[in-house]
């Protein structure tokens, strides 16, 4: 088919028939049109490129005389002369005919497929690279009328018949019985108008240096285009400073912390492949006469700091347990849109991380994209649907432990409704705010983001007229209205719940509620949060931490203190805020002190049998468990440091004197060092172990236990002795430490080691010698700990009493 009436290029079209042909494979064809049909399709044999040979034979004899050279009466008669290959040149219609063009179709037209010409052989024929400038006459169009006029009987619509897809759907169940309602139209339209048009265009801005500014524009098309920012022609890339948005028909650039050199003129450029059209808008940045001063240390009051009295297990200098310091965070993420997790983590040696989401490993793929670099472990999600919503972690691991950060997301479908799809707009609002105790000195600073929807609207405040936009894409139009309306009904800030006063003992938990009613709902600020509480202390304002937590919800703010000390008495006043006015509530909390309780009065906690370490596999059930005297007020569990709280997974027992946590399904990221913490008034003490968890067929990189030290109970000037062995195939250097310090070979301690076995000697043990030990073990392929307790019982005498060099003199006799 030519591409239009005029040209000469042609274009190959009709491919419904076509079949891909394998070379390992007999193909065999059925159906065909029967004037072009070659015998091999009517004798039912094997098709292949010599079939399409003969139809191009077909096509050559039909252009050149407007006839068909096995036309019957009908299909019936025409496949038969296929058959017999009964045909022969018509005298006058090939009678200025070149005789090239005559050997080129009987050439084609063998009845036997290896006789036929093959594609290259046509490509030499002499009919097709010879010279015919000597033949000039044209074929009579006149010739054609015959076969045109053949074809017009069979297509009752002629000339306008349907397209394919409108033949498809013109024996649709829904074009047969509602033929009314369902037509088949012509469209058409000019490519000029399909080129980006700018409904409303980015407009001049004038900032203050240090602030933020934003450039907003609506574009249309027919194609979705491709928009891209430029400053005095340079392009903008995706970042922090210049962030690129867009939602729908909606695009902006938004640039942060303002510089001098931000100033000049921007572009925005909108490309489809029908066209591109710029527009520009100029930046004009002002010096900002009134710099805040950054806040002083000395003039900002600090929260008094807790003093534990538990040393906590310490790594060496060198080496680093893996510890997150920046978390995962929540996320609420639209279905089909893209989406981030970032977190950092600090370790050395480097860590290995994995991702999980609801307990399930995620890998690098389709679907998900992982990577680390530096400490920054990041998971991208390109499309992300509702089943993609869970709970999602990060663990990193490395020799010395491991640890992770979990978060929960969302992702929510698209709202619809019949026909009308509403695309709801964004925002994003930061406040800070300053606060005293005595309610003076405020000072609270905004900023706000938002993004429009299809439909916008612009209000402005402290006025009743607003601007409504409405863009329709059936009849491109667009419609401007103008309304007056009433400005909405305004309510003070009232509260129905006042702060009430609480006296407490030093040590119990503080919680403080009240109730705010008012229109629109006010603002009770607080930095973390665009709408919280802010509770204030004396010049001082509190934020939520691990022991002051601070939340406001649905007119009803709350402030929770964990653990009360003397400092937190005194008065407290809460803010609430909006449009139509402030109020406020105040109450007192009263923190009376402990008595003082010597440790004489109440007898410690002590452990009568210690935690024992374990080598288990993966999946096994494993319980730690000890016995504890003294009545302990608490016991807390902890994992390389962190607090193991009660779970399913991790579950807390307590029988008389003994305590246990029992995890029920262990997994390679829950081993690590164990501690048990039991404390009352008197004190505290502490017993630790490790957990090794081995994953069967999984190769170990580093020397491992065959035979682990394990945690004794000794009396004072008695001997301790602990022994390991280690499975390696070089010999591996073994060290020693207490808390974190390594031991040195001399009279107090002794080391001896055969082999990958070796062995730690006390020969008389002091009440000192009580705590944590730690044994390392190295070789060319890395490291391995395990970690253990020793607990001395000290005698009816003080431990002054005791003579250390006489003891460790007699004990070498």
């Amino acid at each position: 088919m030519c591409e239009t009436k005029k040209a000469s290029s042609v274009k190959i079209i009709d491919f419904g028939l076509a079949t891909k042909l394998n070379p390992d494979e007999i193909v065999k064809v059925t159906t065909a049109t029967a004037e072009f049909a070659a015998p091999e399709i009517v004798d039912r044999e094997p098709v292949g490129f010599y079939t399409d040979m003969w139809a191009i034979g077909v096509l050559g004899y039909v252009l050149l005389s407007g006839l068909s050279p096995f036309a019957g009466e009908d299909d019936l008669e025409t496949l038969q002369n296929v058959k017999r290959c009964d045909w022969e040149f018509d005298a006058d219609a090939f009678a200025q005919v070149s005789p090239e063009a005559k050997d080129f179709i009987k050439c084609l037209l063998q009845k036997e497929p290896k006789k036929r010409m093959t594609v290259h052989e046509c490509l030499d024929h002499a009919w097709l690279k010879g010279d015919h400038s000597n033949l000039t006459n044209r074929i009579p169009s006149s010739r054609y009328s015959k076969i045109r006029q053949k074809i017009k009987e069979r297509y009752a619509d002629w000339p306008a018949p349907a397209p394919a897809i409108g033949r498809i759907a013109n024996f649709s169940s829904l074009r047969k019985h509602r033929p009314q309602e369902y037509q088949i139209y012509d469209s058409y339209f000019d490519r000029k108008e399909a080129v980006p048009r700018f409904v409303r265009k980015p407009r001049n801005q004038v900032s203050v240096e240090g602030q933020n500014a934003k450039f907003d524009c609506k574009i249309i098309a027919a194609s979705p285009p491709i928009v891209t920012w430029y400053k005095d022609d340079g392009l903008l890339g995706q970042s922090c400073k210049h962030m690129q948005k867009y939602m729908g028909k909606e695009y902006e650039l938004k640039i942060s912390r303002i510089k001098m050199d931000d100033k000049g003129e921007y572009i925005v450029r909108a490309e489809n492949s029908f066209g591109r059209k710029d527009e520009k808008a100029n930046l004009k940045v002002e010096v900002n006469p009134d710099k805040p001063a950054p806040p002083s240390r000395e003039t900002t009051p600090m929260r008094k700091k807790r003093v534990f009295e538990e040393k906590q297990f310490e790594m060496p200098t060198q080496d680093e347990i893996p510890n997150f310091s920046f978390d995962l965070r929540p996320r609420v993420i639209q279905a089909h849109s893209e989406f981030k997790l970032i977190c950092c983590v600090q370790a050395h040696p480097p860590p290995k991380v994995t991702w999980y989401k609801d307990g399930r490993e995620l890998h690098d793929g389709a679907q998900y994209t992982i990577q680390y670099s530096h400490g920054i472990c990041t998971l991208e999600i390109g499309n992300a649907m509702p089943e993609d919503s869970g709970k999602y972690s990060c663990v990193a691991v490395n020799p010395l432990g491991q640890n992770e950060t979990g978060c929960k997301v969302v992702v929510e479908d698209r709202v619809s409704s019949g026909n009308a799809v509403s695309k709801m707009g964004s925002s994003h609002t930061s406040r800070s705010v300053r606060r005293t105790k005595s309610g003076h000195n405020f000072e609270e600073s905004s900023s706000s983001y938002e993004e429009s929807s299809s439909s916008s609207t612009v209000r402005r405040s402290k006025r009743s007229e607003f601007t409504e936009e409405v863009s329709t894409s059936r009849s491109s139009r667009k419609t401007s209205k103008k309304f007056i309306r009433d400005a909405p009904e305004e309510e003070a800030p009232k509260f129905t719940v006042q702060l009430t006063p609480i006296t407490v003992d030093e040590g119990e938990s503080i919680l403080m509620t009240c109730s705010v009613t008012g229109k629109p709902e006010p603002f009770i600020d607080k930095p973390s949060y665009l709408k919280a509480s802010c509770l204030c202390f004396p010049n001082q304002m509190l934020k939520s931490d691990d022991i002051v937590k601070l939340s406001y919800r649905r007119g009803e703010a709350k402030l929770e203190i964990a653990e009360s000390v003397p400092e937190d008495e005194g008065d407290y006043v809460c803010k609430a805020t909006n449009p139509a006015g402030v109020a406020s509530t105040k109450a007192n909390i009263t923190v009376n002190g402990k008595t003082n309780i010597t440790k004489a009065d109440v007898e410690g906690p002590s452990f009568t049998e210690l935690l024992q370490g374990h080598s288990v596999s993966d999946g096994d059930a494993v319980t730690l468990q000890c016995r504890i005297a003294g009545k302990p007020d608490s016991v807390l569990w902890f994992r390389d440091g962190k607090e193991v709280k009660p779970s399913d997974d991790f579950r807390y027992e307590n029988a008389g004197d003994v305590y246990k946590l029992v995890i029920a399904e262990i997994f390679p990221e829950d081993g690590g060092v164990y501690s048990c913490q039991a404390s009352n008034a008197g004190g505290s003490s502490t017993s630790v172990c490790s957990v090794f968890v081995a994953v069967p067929d999984e190769e170990v990189a580093v020397p491992r236990f065959s035979a682990f030290p394990q945690s004794i109970i000794v009396d004072e000037g008695s001997p301790a002795s602990f022994s390991c062995n280690l499975d390696s195939p070089s010999t591996v250097t073994v060290s020693w430490s207490k808390e974190g310090r390594p031991l040195e070979d001399s009279g107090r301690f002794t080391f001896s080691q055969d082999g990958n076995a070796a062995k730690l000697t006390i020969p008389a043990a002091l009440s000192t010698d009580s705590g944590p030990y730690t044994v390392t073990a190295s070789d060319d392929r890395g490291k391995t700990t395990w970690s253990f307790s020793l607990l001395v019982r000290m005698g009816d005498s003080a431990s002054g009493d005791v003579d250390v060099q006489q003891l460790i003199d007699s004990v070498k006799q």
